[in-house]
C-alpha cells in the first residue's frame, strides 16, 4: 500500500470517529539547521502535510518537540533554535487560523515558582544541552511579531501534566488568543497517576 492510500484511509477513519483536528508533531532536531540530525527537506515535508490535512477539512495543531534518537542528549525546554523554528512556521502559516501552534511539547520540571519563572521568561536551564532555555513568552512574542494570528497552546510543566501554580496573569499575548496544553494521565491506570 502506498503512502497516499494509507493517508487517505487514516483520514477516513478519523472522520468516521468524528475527529476534526490533526496534531502534527515536529521534531526540532530534524528541522534545526544547527543539529546533526538536520534534514533540509523536513520543513517542506511538514508544510506539505499541513496543506494536505487542511485540504481534507482538518484543523491542524503543529506541536514542536524534541524527537531524537535515544543516544542524543535530550532538550527539555525550548531554546533559541525553537524560537527560529516558530518564526518560520509563523511566516508560513500565520495567516491561516485553521493552524494551531503548540509551542513546545512536554517540558520537564516540577511546578515550582522558579521553574515557572524560567518556563515563562527563560534563563539558565541545566537540562538543555546549551544550558539555557528560551521562555514561552519569547516564543509568543516571536510568533506575534511575525504577524501570526493563530491560537497558541502553551504547555504545562512536569511533561505537560501539571498546571499547578502556573503564572497565568504574567502571560502576555497581544491577541489574547491562547490556551494551555495539558496531557492527561494514562487513563487505564486511573486519574491518581496524574501527579506521577
Amino acid at each position: 500500500m502506498d503512502e497516499k492510500t494509507l493517508r487517505s484511509i487514516i483520514e477516513e477513519v478519523m472522520k468516521e470517529f468524528g475527529a476534526n483536528v490533526l496534531r502534527i508533531q515536529v521534531g526540532q532536531p530534524t528541522i534545526d539547521p544547527a543539529s546533526q540530525l538536520y534534514d533540509a527537506g523536513y520543513f517542506a515535508m511538514i508544510n506539505q502535510r499541513v496543506r494536505e490535512a487542511l485540504d481534507s477539512g482538518f484543523v491542524v495543531s503543529l506541536s514542536l518537540q524534541w524527537e531524537k534518537p535515544e543516544s542524543a542528549p535530550r532538550q527539555s525546554r525550548p531554546d533559541v533554535n525553537s524560537q527560529q523554528i516558530w518564526q518560520k512556521f509563523a511566516t508560513a502559516w500565520g495567516d491561516d487560523t485553521r493552524v494551531i501552534f503548540e509551542l513546545y511539547n512536554e517540558p520537564k520540571g516540577e511546578p515550582t515558582a522558579e521553574n515557572w519563572k524560567v518556563w515563562l521568561r527563560g534563563g539558565p536551564y541545566a537540562e538543555n544541552p546549551s544550558g539555557q532555555s528560551v521562555g514561552i513568552q519569547t516564543l509568543i512574542d516571536t510568533v506575534r511579531d511575525a504577524g501570526a494570528k493563530n491560537v497558541l497552546l502553551l504547555p504545562g510543566l512536569k511533561l505537560q501534566k501539571s498546571l499547578e501554580r502556573l503564572p497565568v496573569d504574567e502571560v502576555v499575548d497581544p491577541l489574547n488568543n491562547f490556551g494551555f496544553a495539558f496531557h492527561t494521565p494514562n487513563l487505564t491506570r486511573g486519574v491518581e497517576t496524574l501527579e506521577e
